[in-house]
């Protein structure tokens, strides 16, 4: 992170703006939000946070564990109400847990019935996403080309020609129109309702949800 940070210094204190410098400091800045991520922000694999997990959940857990403790505190008894405690806490614990997954499996199930019912292929599709997740296809040969440094070729000859002008004359006309119009542009007015410091960052990340996506409002 030092040398990240000694980096950017030195390119603030350039006053040569050019299109090099300003990929080389967006690299940078992408560089130290990945270090400080990894160093920083929990990670865990998908699904680890069940969604039907509730209040309820959690005291059952809790005096399923405590009558664990007591059980075993006082030498594993085979009968007797520690015993019998112990044997119903922890099977209504279970048993909520299986009723809240198949409640899971019935709540999939009755979306993508609706779905189909009512035609909708979207809400349909991401139904069965989630359901069904497709696995991850590794890609290694583009166009019967195997070789990376030839794939990187093809991609650059196509993309090259897919981003040249049709025209001279038609692009000379286009960039005469934008230069028009970008004479009289002044932008968006920036005032304080735009500028933001690491408490706000700070309250925006404490109210985000663990377990969601990032692009569900919710």
């Amino acid at each position: 992170m030092h040398n990240i940070y000694q980096d950017l210094l030195k390119q603030a204190q350039d006053d040569s703006v050019t299109p090099r410098a300003i990929d080389n400091c967006y690299s940078k800045i992408v560089e130290a939000l990945n270090v400080s991520a990894n160093f920083a922000v929990p990670a865990c694999p998908k699904n680890f946070y069940k969604f039907w997990w509730d209040h309820s959940m959690d005291e059952l857990k809790q005096k399923s564990v405590a009558s664990c403790n007591i059980w075993r505190d006082m030498g594993r008894p085979c009968s007797g109400p520690i015993f019998d405690r112990y044997r119903k806490d922890r099977a209504a614990y279970r048993h909520e847990i299986r009723n809240k997954q198949r409640q899971e499996k019935e709540i999939d199930t009755n979306e993508l019935h609706e779905a189909l019912l009512q035609k909708q292929g979207k809400t349909f599709g991401k139904s069965w996403g989630r359901k069904f997740e497709r696995s991850s296809r590794l890609i290694n040969h583009v166009n019967g080309v195997t070789d990376h440094a030839a794939i990187v070729e093809h991609f650059v000859s196509h993309f090259s020609q897919a981003c040249t002008v049709n025209t001279v004359a038609g692009d000379a006309r286009l960039k005469a129109v934008y230069c028009d119009m970008r004479a009289n542009y002044r932008g968006c007015v920036i005032d304080d309702s735009y500028m933001f410091d690491a408490e706000l960052v700070e309250k925006s990340i404490s109210k985000m949800k663990r377990g969601k996506a990032a692009d569900l409002m919710v």
